[in-house]
Formats: structure tokens, sequence, C-alpha cells
């Protein structure tokens, strides 16, 4: 063994004196070594330098060689206390009594010569540059340690303010995870190697292990430190290399100061290492496994404050070695040399000592292959470190793969138009032989105790396994398929029926682990017509090629169309420029365009208001009258909106019904006399307007070129709308007229304050937004209001208060309704919002907040489940139809519709762009780290009050299983356990008072709860909570009388 005590190396304040130094810590490529002192600065050192392996008389550069210096970073204001590397030696982590915890990056490009102000000459040349990458605050007091998950995954560091805060590393952002406490001040911390674990050491005389995968306690140590000193600043304690035990410093055994050795599993502490007659404040273990007399042993060094370095090892109840007087003062820190060679100490008389050691006097190094295969026994190595503790955590696991390998098979299936017979035997082989290679692999982990035998014996809960399920399922299907269908030449003269019948599978190929899907053309079959073509496209097209195929025959449209499934809410009115509802005051400034749909008709929505093609086929365009007449009564109204104009044409057509048409023709002339207002007087003039006010306004519906009937009204019609049960118009006088279809006056007519800026329709509710801003709406089945006349006055002031800079003024954009009676908003900031008719306020469901900050909001469609046959309450009446129809794609619910249009209004003005900015500079500030992370979830959470909200099924269990996985992820015990409890029903220990619905929105909690439970059983950390609700689920079903009772047993795992 050699001794090296450099005396250039160490910190010094202005005069040159020594300052103590804290920690120490050698990179994990074994160049450098960092150090860090009293005078609040951190120093990086030439670890060859230190050990002496470079003469000084070797280097060019004299001075560089004297000191070895590399760089001297002025961190923190106070005295820095601990300093780590990462274990991939990017970041470099420091505390100090100043309570920061800083993060440090070396920086390649910045100057490497720059000194800061009081550094002297002979601290050297510095060849390094390092700078903040994270400045972090979470400590109320000195932070004391620091440690580093061996994946470079967490980052825990301990305090004297009791707290122990675990930072997530993993991604550079450095957020606080969670926060752990001690009955006293915490100083020492350390990973375990194998990755389960970390062990805190505090002065209320414990050492705890918390658990890695939910930061739950696993276990608490006291025995070994009843009676140990809390005067000494450090409990720096140490974990093997091979993961086996725990060195403990501090402890007492009688009255002699020992290192207690503490098993893992059973945390026992049956050896006691005697060799100090002062307290031990820091144990290292030597990070190599060594090789002597034919055994594997691990190497130990503990010291403190009797000055003393003691080194052992597991083969030898003696120590190696015992060192003496290494420091005039107490010892702070240790840190071993990557190769395990060489020991540095730092005392607090400011001097480091470096302890050279031979290959001989250890033995021979085992390497790191030695490391892996003693902590594979741990789980080390292995994605999702954590094992499972039962058959039934397997179980779920194996659920939630077939769970998620049918959706995929589903959607595959939809894509495609359906899988042949082959394709479903070998899906349903796939799945049989997972779960019996599942259950293979439960009765081997069940026979070693929990303990798997090998890696490849013990299933792990990731994403890989899932993925290579739904990849098998895919590659089945796409080996069923033919590789190269091919199309007859000639139709064939009788198709068999069968045949006929039978779907044709698309090509599917999967490139780089992708599936791809061949394109098809989806066409009228070829160029033969007749029987001849309807055959050749019925054998061989696809569901929806040959839905299209009895539309088009021979070249000629016919109106037979593909019913899509209709979303419960009107569409949107287009008697507004898009602009929005102010606009109308100044008129379009583009001229209306016709579009046509898939029947060739024209689009009667977007002529209704604007002008467009009548229905019997003419080309009459609509003239513009003037402008309504509004009340002078409504110039002091809290709100103002424009109103529409009076045309001389405007027709509307409902959805669905292309040949059913509903046209308001108002009068265009003054009367007799053609003159202009030039030529009249003034008196001329009025008698003009009153003659031109009496005049009726004809309203007619036609079916094809015919018209069913008409009726005369007094007032100009500015609005129509209708359903299958009534039409309704909006008169220029405030009144509103609703006729049946067969031409019956359905109700006297509806008198409101102002004249109808919209009116919308949908099932038996008709809605009508006036003027001076109320919403009105009605259930005129019923004859009844569903709810109070509303004002929008609310949303526009929250809409003008949501921009501090000079903008045009908030507007309505679009409005509907649904068949329930619930109105829906949009305003041009994108903002859409529902009326709660239950709690009599407006609510905000979807913003521009959400579609800038959330991983949600592009995936919208992706959050519908694929079928909610497996969620749906039996009792309730079915929905299905009885014939059979091709797979069609899905549309978005409501909730999707009202995102859309958030991102319509968002493209128009140009916001998107700016807000990604915003949110990016955001999320750099310190303590915003978790700003996307922590938004995605709410926005989650928020779909799920707004599914329920719009009564929407099928988004509120889209959302509901992602909320699942998402907590199911992040191992959040306590949402976890709150969202199964909710969905599970009522406790013992809730009050008499509570109100809990067995459904929602007509589906079970049960079985809904029994999806999330599949949906997050693929993650072990939380399985504990997820096969004990399981349990539960299963006694309710079978009738057990305590599956409530055991709820409050759930609860307290979490």
């Amino acid at each position: 063994m050699k001794v090296v005590r450099p005396g250039w190396l160490g910190h010094h304040d202005q005069n040159y004196q020594k300052q103590p130094i804290y920690s120490v810590d050698v990179s994990p490529d074994g160049s450098r070594l960092a150090t860090g002192g009293l005078d609040g600065k951190v120093r990086v050192w030439a670890t060859e330098m230190c050990t002496g392996a470079v003469p000084a008389e070797d280097g060019n550069d004299g001075l560089q060689i004297q000191t070895g210096i590399r760089a001297t970073i002025p961190a923190h204001s106070g005295g820095v206390l601990c300093i780590k590397f990462s274990p991939d030696g990017r970041w470099l982590a420091t505390g100090s009594d100043d309570k920061f915890l800083i993060i440090w990056e070396r920086d390649d490009s910045a100057a490497a010569t720059r000194r800061t102000f009081g550094d002297s000459d002979a601290d050297g040349v510095m060849t390094e540059a390092w700078k903040v990458h994270k400045r972090l605050l979470g400590h109320e007091n000195d932070i004391v340690d620091v440690a580093w998950a061996h994946d470079t995954s967490l980052l825990v560091t301990v305090s004297l303010d009791s707290h122990v805060i675990v930072w997530n590393a993993s991604s550079g952002s450095f957020e606080k995870i969670r926060s752990l406490q001690h009955g006293s001040s915490v100083k020492g911390v350390v990973f375990d190697p194998a990755g389960k674990y970390f062990a805190t050491a505090s002065d209320d005389r414990t050492i705890r292990v918390w658990r890695t995968s939910d930061l739950g306690c696993e276990h608490v140590i006291d025995k070994p430190f009843k009676n140990s000193p809390i005067s000494t600043y450090f409990r720096r304690l140490s974990w093997s290399p091979d993961g086996a035990h725990i060195g403990g410093p501090n402890a007492v055994n009688s009255p002699v100061r020992v290192i207690s050795i503490i098993n893992r599993g059973t945390w026992t502490h049956d050896i006691s290492l005697v060799g100090h007659e002062g307290a031990i404040e820091v144990v290292r273990f030597n990070p190599i496994i060594f090789r002597k007399d034919g055994n594997n042993c691990t190497i130990l060094a503990g010291a403190g404050a009797d000055r003393t370095v003691s080194v052992w090892n597991t083969l030898s109840s003696k120590p190696v070695i015992t060192l003496n007087g290494m420091a005039e003062q107490s010892i702070a820190d240790l840190a071993w040399s990557p190769d395990g060679l060489a020991l540095y100490i730092a005392g607090l008389d400011g001097s480091l000592t470096v302890c050279c050691f031979s290959a001989a006097e250890f033995g021979e190094a085992q390497g790191r292959e030695a490391n892996e295969e003693a902590l594979s026994k741990y789980g080390a190595g292995r994605q999702g470190a954590i094992l499972p503790e039962s058959v039934e955590q397997l179980r779920l696991e194996d659920a939630g793969r077939v769970e998620k390998a049918q959706a995929v098979q589903s959607r595959v299936d939809a894509i495609m138009g359906g899988t042949d017979e082959a394709s479903q035997q070998q899906n349903e082989k796939s799945s049989e032989n997972e779960q019996i290679q599942a259950k293979a692999s439960a009765s081997s982990i069940t026979a070693s105790n929990g303990t798997a035998q090998s890696p490849a014996a013990a299933p792990m809960a990731n994403e890989t396994q899932t993925t290579s399920s739904a990849s098998k399922i895919a590659l089945a299907t796409a080996n069923a398929t033919p590789a190269n269908p091919v199309a007859p030449a000639d139709p064939p003269v009788a198709a068999p029926a069968q045949a006929a019948a039978q779907p044709y599978v698309q090509k599917m190929t999967i490139v780089n682990g992708k599936k791809r899907v061949q394109p098809q053309l989806i066409s009228s079959g070829g160029s033969s017509a007749g029987a001849g073509g309807a055959a050749g496209s019925g054998a061989g097209g696809s569901a929806l090629q040959r839905g299209l195929a009895g539309a088009v025959i021979s070249g000629q449209r016919q109106e037979t169309v593909l019913s899509l499934p209709q979303l419960d809410i009107s569409a949107p009115s287009y008697a507004l420029p898009k602009g929005g509802m102010p606009t109308a005051l100044q008129g379009a400034k583009r001229a209306a365009t016709t579009t046509d749909n898939l029947d060739g008709h024209t689009d009667k929505r977007q002529a209704n208001g604007l002008g467009g093609v009548s229905a019997i086929g003419s080309s009459e365009k609509p003239v513009w009258i003037r402008p309504a007449v509004v009340s002078p009564a409504t110039e002091m109204a809290q709100v103002r909106l424009g109103v529409p104009q009076v045309k001389s044409l405007i027709t509307f057509g409902r959805d669905g019904n292309a040949r059913e048409v509903l046209e308001a023709r108002n009068p265009e002339e003054a009367g007799p006399s053609q003159q202009t207002s030039g030529q009249l007087s003034q008196q001329q003039q009025h008698q003009q307007q009153i003659h031109q006010q009496q005049q009726p306004c004809k309203v007619s519906l036609l079916r094809g070129d015919k018209v069913d009937w008409h009726d005369y009204v007094a007032s100009p019609v500015v609005l129509l709308a209708g359903t299958d049960s009534f039409y309704a118009a909006g008169c220029e006088d405030g009144g509103i007229i609703v006729w049946t279809h067969t031409g019956r006056r359905a109700v006297c007519e509806l008198v409101t304050e102002a004249v109808a800026c919209f009116l919308e329709a949908r099932g038996d509710c008709l809605m009508a937004i006036t003027s001076v801003g109320l919403v009105h709406v009605w259930d005129l089945r019923r004859r009844r209001a569903t709810m109070p006349p509303v004002s929008v006055a609310p949303i526009l002031d929250a809409a003008s208060l949501s921009d501090d800079k000079l903008s045009r003024g908030p507007a309505i954009t679009q409005a509907s309704v649904t068949s329930a009676g619930s109105p829906i908003l949009t305003l041009n900031n994108g903002d859409g919002y529902v009326y709660n008719t239950d709690m009599h306020v407006w609510q905000r469901v979807s913003q521009v907040w959400w579609s800038v900050t959330s991983h949600y909001w592009n995936g919208a469609n992706s959050l519908l489940p694929p079928s909610l046959d497996d969620v749906h309450d039996p009792s309730l009446p079915a929905q299905s139809n009885p014939d059979p129809q091709p797979a069609l794609p899905r549309r978005p619910g409501l909730l999707s519709l009202v995102e859309r249009r958030t991102n319509e209004e968002t493209s128009r003005h140009g916001k998107g762009r700016l807000l990604q900015r915003v949110v990016k500079q955001a999320s750099r500030r310190e303590g915003f780290e978790s700003l996307e992370s922590r938004a995605s979830l709410a926005h989650l959470e928020h779909r799920l009050c707004a599914a329920v909200l719009l009564d929407s099924p099928a988004e509120y269990v889209g959302a509901l299983l992602t909320f699942a996985r998402r907590i199911a992820e992040d191992a959040d015990l306590n949402k976890v356990a709150e969202l199964c409890t909710e969905l599970f029903g009522p406790r013992t220990h809730l009050s008499k008072s509570s109100v809990w619905e067995p459904e929602v929105l007509g589906i079970s909690k049960h079985k809904l709860l029994r999806k999330c439970l599949v949906v997050m059983g693929k993650f072990r950390g939380v399985q504990r909570l997820t096969t004990q609700y399981m349990d539960l689920l299963d006694m309710e079903e079978d009738g057990g009388g305590d599956g409530r009772d055991r709820t409050q047993d759930a609860m307290s795992l979490a």
C-alpha cells in the first residue's frame, strides 16, 4: 500500500489557509476527483495527479502538473456538504447549507481558462468549465447527503430538516416526486445496486429502507443504533456491490462503537465490526467484488471522529489494515476509485489523503460480470425491477395482455373490414399459448417461494411483452391472409352466395416492427357494368367497397348512402360568418360558396341565411333587403349580439333527408310603385316601409320538386331550423313559429325579448339565442322549458378578461344543442362551454390551454374504446341493429367535437404556435419542470368530468381507462385507491348521508372497475392494491357479505 498526500490538493481561503473538506467523490471513468469544502466551491482534480501516477517533471506545463486542478466552480453561498457524480458521468450533484441542490453539467463549448474572483495563481490553469443545469430548492435546512440510482433515474437528497426528497432524474427535468420524513435530522442515504430499495440514516437512531417502486417504507432498523450519539454531523452508510449487505455507521454494541452489517431481506444485524474508539461517521463499500483463496469477497472501509480508517473484507473477522492519524481532525468522507485500488480520505482539517492498494492485498478483481451475476437474484438488470408477489398478480398481467391484444385485433378488423376464420383461429391459439406460458411461469415462481429461478422464468411487467403479443396476433393475421390477391380477369357467370358473403382481407405486412396495411382503391369495382360488375365487386371488394358499389351503378349516382353514426347534437348553423356573431353587423367579406356532399345535393345548412340553391333546383340567388330591425329598448341591455340580415330567400335542409327542404321567401318590393327612394318624399318612404312590413312571408316545405305545404308569416323570417319532429322559423319581431311535418302549427307563437341570432334544433328540443344574449331551450314534445332563460354574459366576460392586450371583442362562433336540451357554445377564443341545467352554471369543457399543454389532446379519437359491449349493463335496452352492417370508422364523441372546434378557432386566429412557445418557456423555469406532465393528467381528469356532463359514455370509458393506465404508470397509490374506491362502492367508514350510484352513464361501475384493474394490473407498483380489489369484486359477484367490509384493508395499502 502507498499513501499519498499532495500538499497542493485542498480548499484554501484568501490567506491560503486550508478549509475543511466535507465531501469527495470520483467520476465513473476514474479520471476526475470532485471535492466540496467550507469555502462554498467545488473543485475538480485530475486523479492521475492525486495518486502520483504522473510525476511533476513529465508535464509540459509545470503549473498545471503541480496542482492537477481541472476546474474551480463557485457553487454555493455556503459550505458544500455533499457531492456526487451520476453513474453515467453526465451530471454532478452538490448540496450545501444554503439549502440549494445544484445539478452541474460539463460545458465543452465554454472557455476553459476562466477564473473566479479571489482565485490565486496557485490554483493552477483550469482545463474544464461546468455550467448549472438545474438549481433545486426543496429542503428547509442543510443538505448533508445525496445519492443517485444506479440507472440515473432517481436522485435522493437528505437534510437536517428531517425530510428525504426524491427527484425524477430520468428525463433531466429533476422534478420533485415525493417528500419522505424521519423523526429527526437525516444524515445519510445510499441506493441498492439492484435498484429495488434505498436506505436513509437519521438522528432518530434508525435506518429506514424505502422501496423505489412506490416509495413506501419496507423496514425500520433501530436496534443497533438505540444508544448511538447524535453529535455526529454525518451518518453516511453504504450498500455492498453484491447487494447482500448494508454497512451502518454510528452503531453501538454495548459500550463499543462499531459498524453494523445489516443483511438484505431479513434486515437482521448479526455482525458488528469493532475497530474504532470514536463515533463512525462514514462507511464505504468497495465497488469491486474480489476473489481471494477461492472465495468471492467484498471490501469495506470505515472512518470517523477518531481519525482512523479501517479496511475490512467479508472473509476475515479482523481488519485488513488499520490506518491511524490519517487527519488532524475528524474524517468526513471516503471514496473508492472505480477500479477499487485507491481510497480517497477527506478530513475536516482540509487534508485529502490517497491510499493506493495493490491487487495482491485484496485479491483478484472479478469485473462487472460478477456484480451483475450477484445482483441478478435480486432482480437487477430486468426491466420493471419489481417482481410479482403472487400468482394472482401474474394472472392479472396475463388478462391485461389478452385485453390489449383483443383491442388491437378489433381495430385491425375495423380497418380491413373483418378477418377470416383462419386468422381468428390463429389468434385464439396464440392467446391460449400465452395463457399456458403465464400459468407455467406462475407455477415456477410459486414453487420457489416468490423468487424467480432465472431471468427468463419471471415475466416482466413492461410494454415489450404487450407489444410482442399484439405483434404476434397481427403477424398471424397477415400469415392467414393471401399474400397476393388477384382479381379475376372476367367476372364469373354465377358467383356462389357464400363466396360473395366472405369479406376481403387487405394485405398487411410488418416493416421495422410497424404494421403496414396495403391501400385499397374504393371504386365501382371495374369497368364491367350491370350484374357482372356488381358480382365482381361483391366477390373481390371489401365491405366498404361493396356498400359504395350499391350506390354507384353504371356511372349514375343513386340516393343510397352509407349511414354513419350520428352525434346527439345539432349541426352548427352557418347563418353567420366564420368570424362569429359580431361580424354580422358589417357583413361577410367573402361571397358564399356551396359545397357538394356525398349524394350530390347542395349543403342546405350552408345556404341557411347566406343564400344558395333553392329546393326546386333553380339557380336563384337571395337578395339582401336590409338589416333586421332591433327594438330600441335593447340598447340598454348588458349583452348585444349582432343580428342576421333579412334576405329574399332562406333555405334549410335536414341532415340525412336530402329531398326535403324548408324555404322562406321574404317580400322584396315595397308595393305596386317601383320608384326609387330618391323620387319619393319622406312621408312616402315612411308609408313604403310600413307597407313592406305588412306584407307576409311565405314559408314552404318542398319534397323533391313538389310543394308539400306552405304557410304565411306576418313578420320577415331570418332563421330556419328543424328536426324529425318539427320545423321552426325565427322572425324579425322576436317570434318563433313551430310547425309539424304536415304543416300544422304545433304550439302558439313563442315570443322572445329580441330577434334570434341562433336557432338550433335536435330531437324534441329547440334552442334560440337572442340578440340580448339570452339562451332559451324548450322541449316541444313536453311543452316545457328545459332550463330558465340564461345569459351568455358570464362566458363573454370571462373571454374578454383572458387577453391583456387590445383585441377584438369575444364572439359566439358556433352554437349547438343536444337532444337532452344542453346548449353547447364555442367562442372565437377557442373555449367551449356547456350549461349545466342541474347546477345552473356555465362550465368550460374545452380551452386552448389543454391543446398546447396536454399530451392527450390530439389523441382524442384514440381515447375511445373499441366497443362498449364488455362494460355496458345488460339490463339496459340494446342499441344494436338487427341487420348486420359492415364495420365503419368510428366518429368522435361530443367532447371530441367541441375540442375540434377549439382547434379550428385556434388555427384561425394563429394562437397555437404562440401558446406553445409560452408553455415551453414556462416549463424551463425553476419549479415548472412538471408543467406538461401535470397538465396532461389534469386534462384526463377534466375529460372524465366533461364526458359525464355531455352524456358521452364512449368518451368516458376511453378517458377512464387512459387515466387508470396513467396513474398506474406513475405508481400513484393514492389516486389508484381513490379511483377503485369510487367505482367499487360505499365502505363501512362512510357516513350514512353519502350517496353512491351503481352506474355512471348507464354503465355498471363494477364492470368499469374490472376493466380498470386489468389495465392497471400490468404495473407492478400498484399490483398489491389492484389484486386486493379484484378479490373484492370476485367476492361481491359471488354474493360474499364481507366484500365491502374488507375495502378498508385495501385502502390501508395506499
